[in-house]
């Protein structure tokens, strides 16, 4: 299917079964990520609150990080 082909697609295509099938790629990848992180809590909760404590604030810097990261990435097309 060429470029052109797709973009018609999404533009003539129901909205519902196409928001359906592009969803799902992305709710599944979530899933995952739920999944591991879950996995991931539980067995740094079996070492302790200390460990805990710091997964929890390694957790928020990386927040803080990426928010920073993507407000760059969106000024960046400012300078060119």
């Amino acid at each position: 299917m060429t470029k052109e082909e797709r973009r018609e697609k999404i533009l003539t295509a129901p909205v519902m079964p196409l928001l359906i099938k592009m969803a799902v790629p992305t709710i599944l990848g979530m899933l995952v990520m739920t999944i591991y992180n879950l996995t991931d809590t539980f067995f740094i909760g079996c070492l302790g609150n200390k460990s805990m404590t710091a997964a929890g604030f390694i957790t928020f810097l990386q927040a803080v990080r990426q928010t920073f990261q993507d407000r760059a990435l969106q000024a960046l097309p400012q300078f060119y």
